[in-house]
C-alpha cells in the first residue's frame, strides 16, 4: 500500500481530481434540492458564447508602485511546520494570520491523498495557529492567540477569515472574527471572537450544529466568506459539490443552496459534475442599480462556473461556465471588485492563470453569461510557470477603504519553480511587474521557497503580504 501511495505522488493533483470526479457523480446522484430553497438558475448559458478580448495585455507597460518590503516575522512565526499564511485580517488595528500548519513538506499531497484514504492524514499536522501583530512604538511583535488547532490538531488550516458584525446581536457586542478551517478527519469548523483573544467554536465540537454543519468530513473546509444584508455567507469546499451556507446571528446556520440544486435541471449535471466548491465570493453591483449582488465563483473539474444572487429578486443565475470555455481554468481564486469591474482570478494547471473583467454587452442588464465577460491576462501573464493568480487586492484606498485615483489591483501569484510574482495594473489598464523576474524584486522577495503570495491586508497604509511555501515557514512582509 505504501508503494502504491508512492507512485501516487508524482500524479496526485491529476489523479485527485479523477477520483474527484468518480465520487462526484455518485453522490451528486443521490443529492437533492432542499425543499423551500432558491433554485431559479436563472436561463441557460450557452457555452458556446466567447468571451470577448478587447486588447489583450501581454507585456507590462507600467512603472511598480511599490519601493520597499519590509520583513516582519521570523519565519513560520518560529515554527517551519507554519508554511502557509493561510488567511489573513485586520481587526481592532491589529492583523490576524491563520497558518496552515503541516508536519513534513510532503503533508501536501498527504491532505489531497487523505481525503480517500483517512489513515494517510495520521501526524498531518499540530493544528492550526493564529497570530496577531502589534506595531508600537517600542517595536513591533507579534502574539500567538490559537495554537493546537483550538483543541483539535485535525484543524490543520484556519483558511478563511472576516470580520463581521451582527446588526441584529442584542446587546450589542460589536464586530468579530470569524474563521473557518478544513479538517478532513471530522468536518470544518467555524471559529470567531470579539476581542482577538479569546476564541469560541460556533460550528463544530459542542455548537448548535456539528463538523462540516453536520455533514462531517464531507464538507471539509470553507473558503469564500462574506456578509450581505443582516447576513454571513460562507462557500463550502465537498467533493459532492460546493454549498453556500448562512447565519443570521453566528451560531445558527441554514443551507442556501448547492451547485446541485442551482443547476438542477437536464443540463444542470454537466455543471454539477466535478464541483468540488464554491470557491470565492464577493458583492458587486454589476447593473448599477444600487444593489449589490452576491457573486461565487466555484472550482470544477471541466472548468469554472461563477453564480449571481440578486437579493432584490431573490434569483440565482449561472453568469459564466466552462472556465470561459477554456475547461483547464478549473478554479476561480478570487473574485475582485475593481474600477468598476469585477474581475476573475484563476487556476490553471495545464496553461497557467488566465484574468477576465467584466464588460457587460447590455449595461443594463449586466452580468448573464460568458459574453459579458473580457479576457484581459492569460497563460500567467509574464511566467507560463504561474499556475494560479492567488489572490487580489485593492491599494491604497481612503480612509473607508474606497477607491482612489492611484488605486491598482494587486495579484499574487503561485509559481512553484522560480517563487511567487507580484503584479499590479492601473485604472488605465496598464500592468506592473512588482515582485519576480521583469522587477528589481526577486521572486518570492527573499527567497523562491516563497512561492505562493497567498494573502493580502492594508495595515497603517501599508500592504501586507502573506507568503506560502511549502520548504520553509511563512514569512510576512510589508510593502509600501
Amino acid at each position: 500500500m505504501r508503494s502504491s501511495r508512492s507512485g501516487l505522488l508524482a500524479a496526485v493533483l491529476v489523479l485527485a481530481l479523477l477520483l474527484a470526479l468518480s465520487l462526484s457523480a455518485a453522490a451528486l446522484a443521490a443529492e437533492q434540492p432542499e425543499d423551500g430553497s432558491v433554485v431559479d438558475s436563472g436561463s441557460e448559458v450557452g457555452a458556446s458564447e466567447e468571451v470577448a478580448v478587447s486588447q489583450l495585455v501581454t507585456e507590462p507597460t507600467a512603472s511598480p508602485a511599490l519601493g520597499d518590503f519590509d520583513d516582519i516575522n521570523t519565519a513560520g512565526f518560529g515554527d517551519m511546520d507554519n508554511r502557509y499564511s493561510w488567511s489573513m485580517v485586520k481587526f481592532k488595528d491589529h492583523i490576524y494570520v491563520g497558518t496552515w500548519n503541516l508536519v513534513t513538506p510532503m503533508s501536501f499531497f498527504q491532505l489531497v491523498l487523505g481525503y480517500f484514504f483517512p489513515g494517510f492524514l495520521n501526524g498531518v499536522s499540530y493544528g492550526t495557529e493564529v497570530w496577531r501583530y502589534d506595531e508600537g512604538i517600542f517595536g513591533n511583535s507579534w502574539t500567538r492567540v490559537v495554537n493546537n488547532g483550538l483543541g483539535d490538531r485535525d484543524n490543520v488550516g484556519l483558511r478563511k477569515m472576516v470580520v463581521w458584525d451582527d446588526p441584529d446581536d442584542s446587546p450589542d457586542r460589536g464586530p468579530a472574527i470569524y474563521g473557518t478551517t478544513i479538517n478532513l478527519v471530522d468536518g470544518l469548523e467555524v471559529w470567531r471572537s470579539f476581542d482577538g483573544t479569546k476564541w469560541e467554536i460556533v460550528v463544530g465540537r459542542g455548537a448548535s450544529i456539528g463538523p462540516g454543519f453536520g455533514y462531517g468530513p464531507a464538507n471539509e473546509s470553507g473558503r469564500g466568506m462574506v456578509a450581505l444584508g443582516d447576513y454571513l455567507y460562507m462557500g463550502v469546499m465537498r467533493v459532492e459539490g460546493g454549498q453556500i451556507w448562512r447565519t443570521a446571528n453566528g451560531t445558527d446556520w441554514e443551507l442556501v443552496t448547492s451547485v446541485a440544486q442551482l443547476d438542477g435541471n437536464w443540463f444542470g449535471w454537466f455543471h454539477t459534475f466535478g464541483s468540488l466548491a464554491m470557491a470565492d465570493m464577493c458583492l458587486f453591483d454589476d447593473d448599477g442599480d444600487g444593489v449589490e449582488e452576491l457573486f461565487v465563483g466555484t472550482w470544477r473539474i471541466f472548468g469554472f462556473s461563477v453564480y449571481k444572487y440578486d437579493p432584490s429578486s431573490d434569483v440565482w443565475s449561472r453568469v459564466a461556465e466552462s472556465g470561459m470555455g477554456k475547461w483547464s481554468n478549473i478554479g476561480v481564486h478570487q473574485l475582485v471588485p475593481f474600477n468598476g469591474r469585477l474581475w476573475i482570478l484563476t487556476v490553471n494547471f495545464g496553461e497557467a492563470f488566465d484574468v477576465f473583467a467584466s464588460n457587460p454587452v447590455d449595461p443594463a442588464a449586466g452580468i448573464t453569461s460568458n459574453a459579458d465577460w473580457e479576457l484581459v491576462l492569460t497563460r500567467g501573464f509574464t511566467d507560463t510557470g504561474n499556475y494560479y493568480a492567488w489572490n487580489g487586492i485593492v491599494y491604497p484606498v481612503g480612509e473607508n477603504g474606497e477607491e482612489l485615483p492611484e488605486s491598482r489591483l494587486f495579484v499574487g501569484t503561485f509559481c512553484l519553480d522560480r517563487g511567487f510574482y507580484l503584479y499590479s495594473v492601473t485604472k488605465d489598464g496598464e500592468w506592473a511587474v512588482e515582485v519576480g523576474r521583469g522587477s528589481r524584486v526577486p521572486n518570492g522577495i527573499s527567497t523562491s521557497l516563497n512561492y505562493g503570495a497567498r494573502t493580502f491586508e492594508i495595515y497603517e497604509g501599508k500592504l501586507v503580504i502573506g507568503c506560502a511555501g511549502m520548504l520553509k515557514g511563512t514569512d510576512v512582509y510589508l510593502a509600501w
